[in-house]
């Protein structure tokens, strides 16, 4: 079970990196899909548009090149950014379930345990006491 533990932290770590690759590449968040530039709730980059901007706006003039130490994989790559995040979500719930099961394996190998020796122990008794149903 510890294993599971280390795992966990390691997609956990994986998820987090990744999830900088993807904000560096769009550095904004936004309350629905038909915000204006200038409306986000918030900001990871240091551009700034007015709401009331008239220049065209795209995300590609907001992305900022991270590096590789700290996103993964880092240099503006919001697709393999994405890939990463999604594929280690998977295995961090995967993991998550292996420790659910192993958990409960466990819970149930020890009522076994403590059934058997209760009844090993019961039996003991009986069989001084005399008392064994003859």
């Amino acid at each position: 079970m510890i294993v599971t533990h280390f795992l966990n932290i390691f997609f956990m770590f994986l998820l987090f990196r990744s999830s900088l690759e993807v904000h560096s590449a769009f550095p904004k968040l936004y309350w629905h899909d038909d915000c204006p530039p200038g409306r986000e709730w918030a900001r990871f980059s240091k551009t700034m548009d007015a709401a009331d901007s008239r220049r065209l706006w795209t995300s590609l003039g907001e992305e900022e090149a991270w590096s590789p130490a700290v996103a993964l994989p880092s240099r503006k790559n919001l697709g393999l950014g994405r890939h990463w995040h999604f594929m280690s979500v998977q295995f961090w719930i995967l993991t998550g379930a292996v420790y659910i099961h192993a958990r409960k394996r466990s819970a149930l190998t020890c009522t076994h345990r403590k059934n058997s020796v209760a009844a090993a122990g019961a039996a003991e008794r009986c069989a001084r006491t005399g008392a064994g149903g003859q």
